[in-house]
């Protein structure tokens, strides 16, 4: 259902050219996006009639430093961009591979504007030259729905100050954990990838996670084997979106560290819930007064199931002790695999007696 839904969105052109406007109007104040405009007059349902726009292909490595236009700069421009897209404006372009993504070279003073397909030289003052990303093909976007958009800031601020008790309840808030989920259990794990691979350039992520993989394997079996999570609809774009994005990062500057521009942007966002208004406190005060009067129904509903012996209390053992038992059931499983080739071993050495034949 979702492919096919996704599918007839992307072949409706008026939509598309909708969603083209809403995007540029998210970044109307933001002089590093250009969105192509959209001319109604030429346009309908099967008929989308844009902006020419076709200036440097953000795949273009050898046009990109001809231009005098750094590839690292556009790297973590294009990341900022998308980090605005999924954390404040709940409104993500979700198809970013290089054919929808172009950059826009910007003129020095005393320079005519470069128009798409002209060669662009290095600016005349030498350094480098100021630019726009340019986003094109707007059928496949993902529209982040209000329950999901608290979590995602506190993934972000979670993520940004490595706060491993704080990503994992961003999960909780969005309902991606399965019931009877270890939250330690998963806290802990946020922690080891913490401890492990921030600061890792990206393009030497590949690398650095197949080296861990051994220890990620022996230490977390347990929660990769289980995997409790449950991917919603509403992520999936977003997830494919930052997905894409890490792969153009690397093609760009396989030095980007996606660690040190999240820190900042996490930061920022932290800020701001500190900074909000009484219309959203007020908000939040409603949502408390709510819990407050489900909480006698609630308890209630304890009370009964512990009056019926129905009452369950999940506990998890310390770290220590979950590796301490890991220890004994990798010995449990040698002793069992003895066993079983000593069994085989005494059985031939029997039959062969009992025969007194050729081996």
């Amino acid at each position: 259902e979702e492919i096919g839904r996704t599918t007839r969105a992307e072949l409706d052109l008026a939509a598309e050219g909708r969603n083209a406007e809403r995007f540029a109007e998210d970044f109307a104040d933001d002089a590093r996006v250009c969105v192509p405009k959209v001319f109604w007059d030429w346009s309908a349902r099967r008929t989308l009639t844009l902006e020419n726009v076709g200036y440097l292909k953000i795949g273009d490595l050898a046009g990109l430093e001809r231009a005098g236009i750094s590839r690292p700069e556009v790297a973590r421009t294009l990341y900022r961009i998308y980090m605005q897209q999924i954390f404040v404006h709940s409104f993500v372009h979700a198809d970013p591979h290089p054919g929808n993504l172009f950059v826009r070279a910007l003129p020095e003073e005393g320079e005519a504007p470069f128009r798409p397909g002209d060669a662009v030289p290095p600016p005349p003052g030498g350094g480098e030259r100021r630019f726009q990303i340019v986003f094109v093909d707007f059928g496949m976007v993902a529209a982040i729905p209000e329950r999901l958009r608290g979590a995602l800031r506190e993934y972000a601020i979670g993520l940004g100050t490595r706060d491993a008790v704080r990503l994992v309840h961003s999960y909780v808030s969005a309902g991606v954990l399965l019931p009877g989920a270890d939250l330690r259990r998963l806290e802990e794990v946020h922690e080891a990838l913490f401890e492990r691979f921030w600061g890792v350039r990206i393009g030497s992520l590949r690398e650095v996670a197949f080296s861990e993989a051994t220890f990620f394997l022996r230490e977390y079996r347990d929660l990769l084997y289980q995997i409790p999570f449950q991917v919603q609809v509403d992520l999936l774009f977003a997830s494919r979106a930052v997905g894409l994005l890490a792969g153009m990062a690397t093609q760009l500057d396989p030095e980007f560290d996606p660690w040190a521009e999240t820190m900042p942007f996490a930061q920022r966002l932290a800020q701001e819930e500190l900074k909000r208004g009484w219309p959203d406190l007020l908000r939040d005060a409603a949502m408390q007064a709510r819990t407050l009067l489900g909480l006698p129904q609630r308890l209630d509903a304890i009370l009964t199931r512990g009056e019926r012996g129905s009452l369950t209390i999940q506990t998890g053992l310390s770290p220590d002790a979950r590796r301490a038992l890991q220890r004994l059931e990798r010995s449990n499983q040698r002793v069992g695999w003895m066993l079983i080739a000593s069994a085989f071993l005494i059985a031939g050495a029997v039959l062969r007696a009992d025969n007194g034949g050729p081996w």
